[in-house]
């Protein structure tokens, strides 16, 4: 997948206005598991760090499955997804740097270009992979193109409907998968596309904040996962 192109500096100014760079005040402490969760609001933040781009997602958990009026405003938290593209290239290339120089056990300016574009692709790609199964989540998979899988089996890439497809096939509908998923971020970050009010299930764990306890939303699902079930409300609801 292709980086989303970078913001006019105007663009940028206004998503600026009030960044956090994914900080705040404490979220409220949900115990952990699975919920399902109304979306209350979006919006696109950047890293102070490294001027990344993000989509905040504001979710709201439901007392009752796939029913958005349960939502419980007090109870909001966020859920970050990091986006393909930066607002500032030689601050992103400079944080990426100074990551992949940690890691490496070296310092910053020892890096090649060429490291640092690699490290810079790696990201992306990670990124991106969690954006296609976050926008997936909100507006469902099927709501996209279908692109086929491997089957060992029969060693065919095999759609969800039974279709064989040839790799070039394959190659081409997964692009156009991505393609399509891609858009939909895209209109979603530019409001052309609203999401508050859709329902999706999130995976909460325990986390800190300033050393006191509070929790966070680690994964969205468009269903709940087989064989397992929702918290009860009962338990984070006082009722």
């Amino acid at each position: 997948m292709c980086a989303m192109p970078k913001l006019s500096k105007e663009e940028a100014a206004k998503m600026m206005a009030g960044n956090q760079g994914g900080g705040g005040k404490p979220q409220a402490v949900l115990p952990e598991g699975l919920y399902c969760f109304a979306i209350s609001d979006h919006e696109e933040k950047f890293s102070r760090e490294a001027t990344q781009a993000m989509l905040v997602l504001s979710l709201q958990p439901c007392t009752k499955d796939k029913q958005k009026k349960t939502a419980v405003a007090e109870l909001e938290h966020k859920f970050y997804c990091m986006l393909p593209y930066f607002e500032d290239e030689e601050r992103f290339r400079a944080s990426v740097a100074g990551k992949a120089a940690a890691a490496a056990g070296v310092e910053p300016g020892s890096l090649q270009d060429v490291d640092i574009d690699a490290a810079i692709t790696e990201r992306f790609q990670r990124d991106a992979k969690k954006m296609r199964r976050t926008i997936c989540s909100v507006f469902g998979g099927d709501e996209f193109p279908t692109a086929p899988m491997w089957d060992r089996e029969v060693e065919q890439h095999i759609d969800n409907k039974g279709v064989a497809y040839t790799r070039d096939e394959a190659n081409a509908a997964w692009e156009a998968r991505n393609a399509a998923i891609y858009e939909a971020c895209a209109d979603v970050v530019n409001e052309d596309k609203d999401v508050r009010g859709y329902v999706v299930y999130g995976r909460v764990v325990a986390d800190t904040y300033k050393g006191k306890p509070t929790s966070k939303i680690v994964a969205l699902y468009e269903t709940l996962p087989e064989g397992e079930s929702l918290v009860s409300a009962k338990t984070w609801t006082g009722e």
